[in-house]
């Protein structure tokens, strides 16, 4: 059997796992990344370019989605914006599940008190509303896109740790774990290749569901100003700026609404697809 041949089944084999609803997302998927990494080949014109004689212009073929006070095109807003939202989601859940993962793996695996000091500290998070808390630190570093990121990944780690601190416990019981603590494997090692690798899973699919979450979480943020400032096309921002002009130009703020709307649609039915694959 040839290379080519071999690869061909390889293919054809991914593609009868995945299915007709796995292809969709992944096409999805491979259309936002290719959205996030070059804008300027799906954007028809400059975000930042003013244009006051054309400005709250409707959505026309020279303005798909219409134009803001200052004449910009909000469809080349949103585009842009897309590389600045969903990539500091994906950095907040990112940075919550790695830390987050690391801080349970260590809390139930060697138990006893320092699990248990462990544990207060993530009940101390656990015990604020995230959102509030997020909003009191942001405010106090500094209204910046940076500083609602902080903020945000600061409260979004509690609850891996104690997500995985339960897998962790009902794992490190189990026979393959057993064994190959009888056999001589160090506790950074069982950990690293017999433990962790049995979460990603469970993992996938909450991060896949968090980054709708932490993606409304910031705009939040940014539309109470505390995350991104203007001229940024962060998509919170921008249905901040259309707030005042809901009467007199309702293309403004429906645009970025529904984008955002798509996306987070997008990421509960990515999570719900693969919970089902791992069920």
């Amino acid at each position: 059997m040839t290379t080519s041949t071999t690869l061909a089944h390889r293919i054809a084999r991914v593609g009868r796992r995945l299915g007709v609803r796995g292809w969709i997302a992944v096409l999805v998927a491979l259309l936002i990344a290719a959205v996030i990494a070059f804008p300027a080949l799906f954007a028809n014109h400059d975000p930042q370019a003013l244009a006051v004689t054309s400005r709250l212009e409707p959505p026309s073929s020279t303005f798909w989605f219409g134009t803001d006070e200052a004449g910009r095109d909000i469809y080349s807003r949103l585009v842009h914006g897309a590389r600045i939202s969903i990539g500091s989601a994906a950095l907040i859940v990112a940075i919550g599940c790695v830390f987050g993962t690391v801080y349970g793996a260590v809390s139930g695996w060697f138990g006893g008190r320092l699990d248990r000091a462990l544990m207060r500290i993530v009940d101390v998070f656990l015990s604020f509303p995230y959102l509030v808390l997020a909003m009191a630190i942001s405010a106090s570093m500094g209204r910046t896109i940076t500083s609602a990121i902080v903020a945000l990944a600061l409260v979004w780690w509690p609850s891996y740790a104690r997500l995985v601190r339960g897998m962790v416990l009902s794992l490190r019981e189990q026979t393959h774990v057993l064994v190959a603590r009888t056999l001589g494997a160090s506790e950074a090692r069982l950990l690293q290749w017999h433990v962790i690798p049995h979460m990603f899973g469970e993992l996938r699919t909450k991060v896949s569901l968090d980054l709708g979450y932490a993606l409304l979480a910031l705009t939040g943020l940014s539309f109470l100003g505390l995350g991104a400032q203007n001229p940024s096309p962060e998509w919170g921002l921008l249905v901040s700026n259309a707030k005042g002009y809901y009467l007199t130009a309702w293309w403004y703020m429906i645009a970025p609404g529904l984008v955002l709307f798509l996306v987070v649609l997008y990421t509960n039915w990515l999570s719900d697809l693969l919970d089902r694959e791992d069920s």
